[in-house]
């Protein structure tokens, strides 16, 4: 019995130990996303109470009373670094429900570390604590996975079979600890290594993922690259070619007498052609990317692109903006290019006759969304084939680690981009 339990220890500590040298080495090659950063946190915690919980501990000399205050101090910390992986995972806004299951469990594992000199009813009040904290822990982390489902994250079916294997091990470890039940010996291990594997498949998954959209997206962008010359080579044609062509025909003329004699009219509706071709030209270098990014507020951005979109196409733009919102212009550009995109799909594809554009604050991120009164999309078609559009502005979300989702009826398509301030 002794010799199966240390075989299974052994073979459990080399399990960990593979994940945690995992996350270590994509940090050394420079892959530190939170994501990864986080979970080898949460490996390398239950590590360290695997490891101090072994037989190769309990009979190494540590003291008894030490080696359990370690133990039960890292198996009450285990729950918060589920909860922070699941929180940078799904881009989950720490809020207050999200606060509330996170800090508690390290005011409890402090006190956890005193559990050795404890009275049995003091430890009994712990463990109560303990298994009242992890049931709402639950509720959170199941709430964090259900609006990552809703924001289309590709890894939350995986993610959530591992949060209900690892929960329901951890509800047999407290209620064994409660003298509620009965359990098998290394039941909470078995289920975090089903956790841990889940989140595996939940990695490689989204690798897979972003694989296909890569070899995807490669061909449109090349595509939407030559659209993108042939739209610039016709706007300068048939705009400032044209205007550039007639000035110089007036003044040929000019100079071959042929025409009206040069006179301060003539010249002053010259001067005229050429400040609207500048400013033409200028019209174009603001739409490829606006010089004020750096100096205005996004509000102002989006109203002035908004009302020149709506002059030009006749689209009824409407923009509620948070004149007090100001962010980076990194995060601006994006931003914009993604109002740019919206509004493009909603005059092209949805036939729309009005958008309201919202800018707004919440939860500590900043909310655009962009709203229209088209015809909407064919959901099963959107899953299927994601045009260029809306995968560029997904990525751009994804670029500020915020989240991109879209909501489409018949009575019209609703974008909500929310990324951190």
């Amino acid at each position: 019995m002794a010799q199966s339990r240390e075989l299974f220890e052994i073979c459990y500590l080399t399990f960990l130990a593979i994940y945690v040298l995992y996350c270590l080495f994509l940090y050394i090659h420079g892959i530190r996303t939170k994501e990864y950063t986080s979970f080898g946190l949460l490996a390398s915690t239950y590590l360290a109470y695997f490891f101090f919980n072994s037989s190769f501990v309990i009979g190494s000399g540590l003291p008894p009373e030490v080696r359990a205050g370690i133990v039960a101090a890292l198996i009450t910390i285990f729950p918060a670094t589920v909860l922070n992986f699941l929180v940078r995972t799904c881009r989950y806004n720490i809020d207050g429900y999200a606060r509330w299951a996170i800090y508690p469990w390290f005011v409890l594992a402090v006190i956890a570390l005193a559990t050795p000199f404890m009275s049995p009813a003091a430890e009994r009040l712990l463990h109560w604590c303990w298994g009242a904290l992890a049931l709402y822990s639950l509720g959170v982390a199941y709430w964090i996975i259900i609006c990552a489902y809703r924001d289309g994250f590709y890894e939350v079916v995986p993610l959530m079979l591992g949060v209900s294997g690892l929960s329901t091990g951890l509800i047999l470890f407290g209620a064994e600890h409660l003298q509620l039940l009965i359990v098998p010996y290394y039941t909470e291990d078995v289920a975090v290594a089903f956790f841990m594997v889940s989140v595996k498949y939940g990695f490689i998954k989204r690798y897979a993922h972003y694989m296909s959209d890569l070899r995807r997206l490669s061909g449109k962008i090349l595509e939407a690259h030559e659209e993108e010359r042939k739209r610039l080579a016709r706007d300068i044609h048939d705009g400032i070619g044209q205007s550039l062509l007639a000035i110089k025909l007036n003044l040929q003329m000019m100079k071959a007498g042929q025409g009206e004699i040069v006179t301060e009219e003539n010249l002053a509706n010259l001067i005229d052609e050429v400040s609207m071709t500048i400013e033409e030209l200028r019209q174009i270098a603001m739409n490829l990317r606006p010089a004020f990014l750096k100096v205005t507020s996004m509000a102002a951005i989006l109203r002035w692109y908004a009302a020149g979109y709506g002059e030009k196409t006749g689209l009824n733009v409407i923009v509620n903006a948070d004149d007090t919102i100001n962010t980076d212009i990194h995060t601006k550009d994006n931003l914009y290019r993604i109002c740019q995109e919206a509004l493009s799909n909603a005059l092209k594809h949805s036939g729309a006759t009005k958008v309201c554009v919202t800018l707004q604050r919440g939860d500590g991120k900043i909310m655009l969304s962009i709203s229209d009164n088209g015809a909407g999309l064919d959901k099963k078609k959107l899953r299927e084939t994601e045009g260029i559009g809306i995968s560029t502005m997904r990525e751009r979300a994804e670029l500020l680690e915020g989240v991109f989702r879209i909501e489409t009826t018949p009575g019209g398509t609703a974008i909500h981009v929310g990324v951190p301030l």
